[in-house]
């Protein structure tokens, strides 16, 4: 069953019986179908998942205070049509002003409680600090707003199951570094050794700072351990890197590559991959492996790159849905190229060679 399909059964049935009890058997809790009806939508606007599940109630619920503020405020100061368009200007201003801060960053989910709050008080010229469930602006909106996500989230759950898109990740092993979640920076490191994997003799490659812009990758070229899908990759600035040990047993991969990678002769593991052409957009950084450190603390990946390569080394292009599924959960965002911030870095390195042309 396709996805639009299975949303439209799903969430069709389901808003039927969400109704149908709204106002028929439990029409005594005075919950609001609409307001649930906006809380559900909201959680597909916010992503969905647990994220979209926590960001519906949490900033729906911010919205819904700040309202029942103005509320309470024209009712008490009154000023007509002035002071009440004053009173929402400035809590509307410091509703969206409250996205500063990270758990209240998802301003459509406040600006929506905000407005079903001030909706329902003005409907029902209730009293603000009314906190009774079924009249009180506050409780009936916030109750309302938390059902409303509650059913999105049960309904994304079903859909998936209907899809095949749900409950496919388990099992799913993208690389040993993440598989287990992605492990954040240390405060403050400044770099470490990679060693290769050699039992005597190791190759030693010694980086000066932190590492930038690490990723998984699907491409075929990069180096990755034995039944990993993907690569992981980072890059830290020439100048910073060193051969430090057994530089003798290092040799290029492939002369002719781009990024030329330098691979220990024994145990095959790409140390580093250096760009010699000064003309490319990344000539000055040198790409490495940083989970060939003992020391932890580097930077986490934080996308996934060329993700269709991976069916090019042989993976069965039926388990791709449940791969960008896992990657996600992850979140390592899968593009099919580099992420839109190198993206743009190459263009604009283009353009500028270009115009020097």
């Amino acid at each position: 069953m396709n996805l639009v399909t299975a949303l439209a059964l799903v969430i069709g049935a389901m808003g039927a019986v969400a109704t149908w009890l709204v106002i028929g058997p439990l029409a005594g809790l005075g919950l609001l179908i609409w307001v649930i009806f906006i809380a559900w939508a909201c959680f597909f606007h916010c992503g969905g998942k647990t994220d979209g599940l926590k960001n519906t109630i949490v900033s729906g619920l911010w919205g819904a205070v700040m309202a029942t503020i103005a509320l309470a405020l024209i009712a008490k100061l009154g000023g007509g049509v002035l002071g009440a368009a004053a009173i929402v200007g400035v809590t509307v201003f410091i509703l969206i002003l409250g996205a500063l801060v990270p758990m209240l960053a998802t301003i459509p989910a406040s600006v929506y409680g905000y407005a079903a709050t001030a909706g329902f008080g003005l409907m029902t010229g209730g009293d603000a600090l009314n906190f009774a469930l079924g009249s009180g602006p506050f409780t009936t909106v916030a109750a309302s707003l938390i059902v409303g996500a509650v059913l999105g989230f049960l309904s994304e759950k079903i859909v998936g199951m209907l899809v095949g898109g749900g409950a496919q990740t388990s099992g799913v092993k993208i690389h040993p570094s993440v598989d287990n979640g992605v492990q954040p920076a240390a405060p403050a490191f400044s770099g470490g050794k990679l060693t290769c994997k050699c039992t005597s003799n190791p190759v030693e490659v010694s980086i000066g700072s932190q590492t930038a812009h690490n990723h998984v990758c699907g491409c075929s070229k990069c180096w990755k351990p034995a039944g990993a899908l993907f690569s992981q990759v980072a890059v830290v600035s020439r100048d910073k890197l060193n051969v430090t040990a057994n530089a003798d047993k290092l040799e290029i991969v492939d002369p002719a590559a781009a990024i030329q990678r330098h691979a220990c002769k024994e145990c095959g593991v790409h140390m580093y991959g250096r760009i010699e052409n000064q003309g490319h957009p990344f000539y000055g950084l040198d790409f490495v492996h940083t989970e060939l450190s003992k020391q932890t603390g580097w930077s986490p990946a934080e996308f996934a790159a060329f993700v269709s390569s991976i069916v090019e080394a042989g993976t069965d292009p039926a388990k791709m849905g449940a791969i960008r599924a896992r990657l996600k959960e992850l979140g390592l965002e899968p593009y099919d190229c580099l992420s839109p911030p190198l993206m743009d870095l190459i263009a604009a390195h283009t353009s500028k060679a270009n115009k020097a042309a």
